[in-house]
Order: structure tokens, then sequence, then C-alpha cells
């Protein structure tokens, strides 16, 4: 059998990971501040 070797250091795939990784981020950051947001504030 013939080994498979891998690209491991890819520029293209750390690039893919990093933007992943960003639009997963962006989307928790969303979330939280719209749920902060939408809380209703009681100040006595």
């Amino acid at each position: 059998m013939r080994k498979v070797e891998r690209k491991r250091n890819n520029p293209e795939i750390k690039k893919y990971y990093l933007v992943g990784s960003l639009c997963i981020a962006m989307f928790l950051m969303l979330g939280i501040g719209y749920a902060v947001l939408s809380q209703q504030l009681d100040i006595n």
C-alpha cells in the first residue's frame, strides 16, 4: 500500500480555519450582545 502524505502547514487551510473561527466568534458576540441589550432594566 502507498502511504498518503498530508501537507500539514498549508497556508490555504490555515486561512480557512482562521475565517471560520472568526465567523463563529462574531456570531457568538452578536448573540451575547443581543441577549444583554434585550434584557429589561429596572432602575430604581
